[in-house]
């Protein structure tokens, strides 16, 4: 059985425990809008990492006469393994740019600075580094 000092004590709530809370809600939206880049971010990895191995494999069967599949009749295949680099590109530029303006509209809300998250930092990396690999692709210049 609780005293009446006690029951006082939860009639009166703490001043600033509102405060402490939103502080609270605002780390937590924060680090779920983080997850969420990320889990496009791993999303658009196995895509461009398939798309990438799916074009390199054709272009290589294209060199020269496979004991397997024989001599391969068009670019199709690599092409469709484009296409799925290309398409993980997209998801992860969209990732980025939906968190980006997730943040800001929170931060400006909230009166906070704009967070920089490591998730942000690593997305905008992969986007660059995949933007150079679908270059070099395309124009086959460069190591690979």
């Amino acid at each position: 059985m609780k005293s009446e000092d006690q029951i006082e004590a939860m009639d009166d709530p703490p001043e600033n425990g509102a405060e402490k809370r939103t502080d609270y809600a605002y780390e937590r939206t924060v680090q779920a809008s983080s997850r969420t880049l990320m889990a496009g971010s791993r999303t658009s990895i196995a895509m461009i990492a398939f798309g990438f191995t799916i074009f390199k494999f054709f272009g290589y069967l294209e060199q020269g006469q496979s004991e397997i599949l024989g001599e391969v009749p068009s670019r199709g295949p690599a092409n469709a393994g484009l296409l799925l680099f290309g398409v993980g590109m997209t998801v992860l530029l969209l990732s980025v740019v939906d968190y980006v303006r997730d943040m800001y509209r929170l931060s400006g809300r909230e009166g906070e600075r704009f967070p920089y998250t490591a998730s942000l930092v690593g997305a905008v990396l992969l986007l660059v580094l995949a933007g150079l690999v679908l270059v070099n692709l395309l124009t086959e210049v460069g190591p690979l």
